[in-house]
């Protein structure tokens, strides 16, 4: 069932990583794209825009491409046909190439999420397109360049390409569930590594296998999607075909060690590697070809990553994919999430601890010591009944920090996000108090209770997000609306200017009735027109013929209505009066949204140069989520502690 708004538009060109989304190089061009029954038409029989579409698609073959036509994302060409089938939305056309029609769809950019969703899960990849400037930009930098500004074509460019291992917005990840991506790394030798990465949290982990690992590590880990350079892909590709839909095929010289290791180097500022861990060569090739696979695809806008965690062998109990797939620790052997041990024992209450258990359960400790230490945690909660339950009842208020800002950190945050960061270091304080105020908390769980210790720079920022951002902010932050009153006098006092307009407009309304009697005169306003005066057909009249008006035995007024726009049933006019008022309300509204917007930015840097310290309360809280919960499990099945 097509909505009016989908059926208007729709449209699809051409794949990007491959045929389907899957196995191929990112950006390259040379590999054999899919046979197209729209071909792409010559440059010189093309209208500068398609031109410019067309231009952007080479950059991104295998990827469908969303192209921002002001309100819709439209796809084009074959795309346009592999798009409208998966979404089941409208296929239409947009003029002809060589006599044939362009096949054409579209989706509303301000809701294009559930659509994007549908794309990825079904095994393609997709390149976002946007307008980087205004149509009015265009037309002013046309006329700079001695061109018509009628001709002026707005500029747009790829600002960032979808993957299914590089999502991080919440509608379209499993809130309880990791979403890695990882890379595939060989020296030469027997000596493998595996980098892993889950970009909507920051975690970032490496580790060296051997060939015979390879599957079970990849089950351990269970990525949506795997990096892997050419040559190594063909050499493994019996081993690797369970996952043929989850590779992606890079260039062997994205996994060059000299390059991996200067962008490792380059992007945590420092000098030597061993400043995080004893990493071997081929720790360094996967780590640094992960890396820079998402510096591509985020076109630069990489969100806060931590540092790779070097994962020791015997770290974890090793499981052939038998063994995992038959215990059912996350799925059972139907696929269901309902039933397996996670979902069994899952009684978590933050997203974030839901996804740090299922990685607990994926890959048990093997170091009896460790598993020691988890289990005094979870006997701590046991023990001290109502401390697991205030605790727990803090933490159901948290939101989750984590995915929120990684979002911000890669510039594609919300008010909302900064209201999540807000809530949850307010939240994360009371749970910090609640545990020092036990003494067995204060020695079992030292390390957590340090790490949620709220920093003066933490608290700080928690107080300019408390007072900058409203209760219920909205989601685009462009459109404005979010910042508080009181936070920016200059901003309350364009508001004040703003809100004291309207209220003028509001006063013309009742004066324009008056002077024209005509009681059902209405000053409205819309993006095209601005604001108007309308009056219905039938007393148009009164105001169009007449030349002086008033009825009421006071002097008259000469008319002061311009005739601007006459429709089926309601003429429209202004005055001059109007037009003055309308000029200061659009003046202050362009400084209100530019002053919130220069706000948001300024909180988005703040947040960021705070960011590691953000990353390491959020993980903090994760592991006391985790042993609350598995506490309450104890208390509530009447487990005792093994030995």
């Amino acid at each position: 069932m097509k909505t009016s708004i989908e059926s208007k538009y729709i449209a699809a060109n051409n794949p990007r990583f491959s045929d389907s989304g899957k196995g191929r190089k990112l950006g390259d061009s040379n590999g054999s794209l899919p046979k197209s029954s729209c071909p792409p038409p010559a440059r010189s029989s093309q209208t500068p825009m398609m031109a410019q579409y067309q231009k952007l698609k080479e950059e991104y073959p295998d990827c469908l491409l969303f192209y921002r036509m002001g309100d819709f994302y439209e796809l084009f060409h074959e795309d346009a046909v592999t798009a409208s089938s998966i979404l089941d939305i409208a296929l239409t056309k947009r003029g002809k190439n060589q006599g044939q029609d362009i096949a054409m769809c579209g989706v509303p950019y301000h809701s294009y999420e559930p659509y994007l969703a549908k794309l990825i899960r079904a095994g393609h990849k997709v390149a976002i397109c946007e307008q980087t400037e205004t149509p009015q930009q265009a037309k002013e930098r046309a006329k700079k360049e001695g061109k018509p500004a009628s001709k002026a074509l707005v500029n747009r460019e790829i600002v960032r390409v979808v993957t299914s291992g590089t999502l991080i917005e919440d509608s379209l990840l499993d809130a309880r569930t990791s979403n890695y991506i990882c890379a595939l790394a060989n020296t030469g030798q027997d000596e493998y590594s595996l980098a892993w990465l889950e970009m909507s949290t920051g975690a970032f982990k490496v580790q060296t296998i051997c060939e015979d690992d390879i599957r079970s590590t990849i089950d351990r880990i269970s990525p949506r999607e795997i990096i892997i350079p050419e040559l190594l892909a063909e050499r493994l590709k019996d081993k690797l075909a369970p996952y043929n839909d989850r590779l992606t095929i890079q260039s062997d010289n994205m996994f060059e060690a000299e390059n991996a290791k200067e962008r490792l180097n380059n992007f945590y500022a420092i000098k030597e590697l061993s400043a995080f861990g004893s990493f071997n060569r081929s720790n360094i090739i996967a780590s640094g070809a992960l890396l820079e696979y998402i510096n591509r695809t985020q076109r630069g806008n990489i969100p806060h990553i931590r540092p790779p965690q070097l994962i020791n062998n015997g770290t974890f109990l090793e499981m052939d994919s038998a063994t995992r797939r038959n215990l059912e620790l996350t799925r059972t052997l139907s696929g269901e999430r309902k039933g397996s041990l996670v979902s069994t024992i899952d009684y978590t209450v933050t997203r974030a601890g839901a996804r740090l258990l299922q990685e607990y359960i994926t890959a048990p400790l093997y170091d009896v010591a460790k598993i020691n230490n988890r289990l005094n945690r979870i006997e701590l909660f046991v023990n001290n009944s109502e401390l697991r339950q205030n605790i727990r009842s803090i933490l159901k208020h948290i939101p989750d920090m984590e995915r929120a800002l990684s979002r911000l950190t890669a510039k594609r945050g919300s008010p909302p996000d900064m209201r999540f960061i807000h809530l949850a270091l307010t939240h994360t304080q009371n749970v910090e108090e609640q545990l020092r105020c036990n003494e067995d908390a204060k020695n079992i769980l030292a390390s957590l209770i340090n790490k949620i210790k709220i920093s003066p720079e933490l608290l700080q920022l928690r107080h300019e997000l408390g007072n900058a951002i409203i209760d219920e902010p909205p989601v685009q932050y462009k459109a404005g609306g979010f910042i508080k009153s009181g936070y920016s006098p200059e901003l309350d006092k364009l508001k004040t200017l703003r809100d004291e307009s309207r209220k003028v407009i509001a006063g013309l309304q009742g004066k324009y009735r008056k002077i024209s009697s005509i009681d059902t005169l209405k000053i409205k306003n819309n993006n095209v027109l601005g604001f108007f005066i309308e009056v219905s057909s039938r007393h148009a009249d009164t105001i169009l013929n007449n030349l002086e008006l008033g009825n009421d035995g006071s002097e008259k007024m000469t008319n002061p209505f311009i005739h601007r726009q006459t429709l089926a049933n309601v003429v429209r006019f202004t005055t001059a009066e109007l037009s003055e008022i309308e000029r200061d309300i659009s003046s202050a509204a362009e400084k209100i949204l530019a002053i919130e917007i220069k706000i948001f930015e300024k909180l988005v840097a703040d947040i960021s140069v705070l960011s590691s310290e953000i990353s390491a309360v959020a993980g903090a809280l994760a592991k006391i989520d985790v042993s609350s919960s598995l506490a309450e499990l104890a208390q509530d099945r009447q487990y005792t502690r093994p030995k």
